[in-house]
C-alpha cells in the first residue's frame, strides 16, 4: 500500500508488517524539509502500529550540513525508539562518510529496538521477517 509523503516514497505491507523508506537524492533539500519527512515517516508508523522498518538510503545524497544531519538523524532515532518499531533493517548509501557519522549517532542511542545495516534488500528482508523480538 503506496502512503503518499512529499519527499520520501512509502509503502506499508500489512501482511508483513514493513513499511519501506525510500529515500531519493535530497541535495536539493533543506533540514526544514527533511525533518518534515521525518516526522511523516513516524506518523505513519504510529498510525499504522508499524513494528518493522526498512529505510532504503542507497540513492541518498546529501544536502544539509553534517551538523544538521547529526540533528535530525538523532532525532529520527529517537522517535522512532519512542515508536511501535521493533527491527530497523537499513539499506546503506555510497558515502562511506555518512555512514561512519549514522555509525556514531547509533553508537551513541540507547538501543531499545534491533537495527541492521545491509548491502542488499533481500538480506534486509529476509532479516526483517524473521520476527519481531521486543527489548522492552
Amino acid at each position: 500500500m503506496r502512503i503518499h509523503s512529499e519527499l520520501v516514497n512509502l509503502d506499508y505491507n500489512p501482511a508483513t508488517d514493513v513499511l519501506t523508506v525510500e529515500w531519493p537524492d535530497i541535495r536539493a533539500c533543506q533540514a526544514d524539509e527533511i525533518s518534515l519527512a521525518l516526522g511523516d515517516i513516524v506518523g505513519n508508523i504510529r498510525n499504522f502500529g508499524v513494528r518493522r522498518l526498512l529505510v532504503d538510503s542507497r540513492k541518498t545524497a546529501g544536502g544539509i550540513s553534517d551538523g544538521q544531519y547529526e540533528k535530525v538523524t538523532a532525532r529520527f532515532i529517537r522517535d522512532i525508539i519512542a515508536s511501535p518499531v521493533e527491527k530497523v533493517a537499513r539499506l546503506e548509501s555510497a558515502d562511506a562518510a555518512r555512514e561512519a557519522r549514522l555509525a556514531g549517532l547509533v553508537r551513541g542511542c540507547r538501543m531499545t529496538i534491533a537495527f541492521r545495516n545491509f548491502a542488499t534488500r533481500e538480506e534486509a528482508v529476509r532479516w526483517l521477517e524473521q520476527g519481531v523480538y521486543s527489548f522492552r
